[in-house]
C-alpha cells in the first residue's frame, strides 16, 4: 500500500489521517519493526557511550582514590568491586580477592559499597564506611563478609567493638549525613554504569558483572 499524500492533504479530520496511517502500518508491519529496532540500536549506542564516558572519567580523574581499598596502593592493576554485604556471591569473591592479593603484588582492590538487596545492606554499608574513617575498612569488610550472623545494628556495633574501634565515633560516622551522601553517590555512579547486581567489577576500563572465579579473573588480569 502506498499512502496518497494528496489525499491526506484533502482530509481535514485528524481521525481520518490516523486511520490511514494505522492501516498502512498494519499492512506493512516490517516498517514498524525496523523503526523499533533502529530506535533500540540508537538507545543502546547512546547508553554504551555514556557508560564509556563514566568509566573514562573514573580513571582519568582517579576517582578510585576516593574509595576504600586494599593491596598495593601504587598497584598498576586496579580492580574495583561493587559489593553488598548480604550478597552470598560477594562472600565467595572475598576468598578469591585474598588469593589474588597474595599472588600478585601489583594489584590494588577498590571497594564501592552498593547496598541494593535490603535495608540491612544499607546499614552494613554505613557501618563499613564508618570503619573506613578509622582506617579499618578492609578488616571490617572481611569480618562482615566472613560472618554468618544476621545483620543488625547491634551486631554491626559489636563487630566494631571486636575490632577495637572508637564506638562513639563509629556510631556518629555511621549515622552522619556525609556517610549517607557517599552511599547516595555510589548508587548514582552504579546506575550510570548500569550496574544491576553484586559483585560487579571494573577492570582495565571494562565492566564485568557477576561472580568470577580465580581462573577467570587471572585471565582478565594477564591481558592487561
Amino acid at each position: 500500500m502506498v499512502i496518497n499524500v494528496q489525499a491526506i492533504d484533502n482530509i481535514t479530520s485528524q481521525a481520518e489521517i490516523e486511520k490511514i496511517i494505522k492501516k498502512y502500518l498494519l499492512e506493512n508491519p516490517e516498517i514498524l519493526i525496523e523503526s523499533l529496532e533502529k530506535y533500540r540500536s540508537n538507545q543502546e549506542a547512546k547508553f554504551e557511550e555514556k557508560q564509556r564516558s563514566h568509566i573514562e572519567a573514573y580513571y582519568k580523574n582517579k576517582k578510585y582514590e576516593n574509595f576504600p581499598h586494599t593491596g598495593n596502593i601504587s598497584g598498576s592493576i586496579i580492580i574495583t568491586e561493587f559489593i553488598d554485604y548480604n550478597c552470598s556471591y560477594c562472600k565467595k569473591t572475598l576468598i578469591i580477592i585474598n588469593k589474588l592479593l597474595k599472588k600478585y603484588k601489583n594489584i590494588k582492590v577498590v571497594f564501592i559499597d552498593f547496598p541494593i538487596l535490603s535495608e540491612t545492606s544499607y546499614s552494613a554499608a554505613k557501618a563499613a564506611i564508618a570503619a573506613h574513617r578509622q582506617n579499618a575498612y578492609f578488616s571490617y569488610h572481611t569480618a562482615l563478609l566472613d560472618s554468618k550472623k544476621k545483620i543488625s545494628n547491634e551486631y554491626l556495633i559489636d563487630l566494631a567493638d571486636s575490632l577495637n574501634l572508637d564506638l562513639k565515633k563509629f556510631k556518629k560516622d555511621m549515622n552522619s549525613e556525609k556517610t549517607a551522601k557517599i552511599i547516595e553517590d555510589n548508587i548514582e555512579f552504579a546506575k550510570g554504569l548500569n550496574v544491576r547486581g553484586t559483585p560487579t567489577f571494573i577492570i582495565n576500563k571494562k565492566l564485568y558483572p557477576g561472580a568470577y572465579d580465580m581462573k577467570k579473573l587471572e585471565e582478565i588480569i594477564k591481558k592487561i
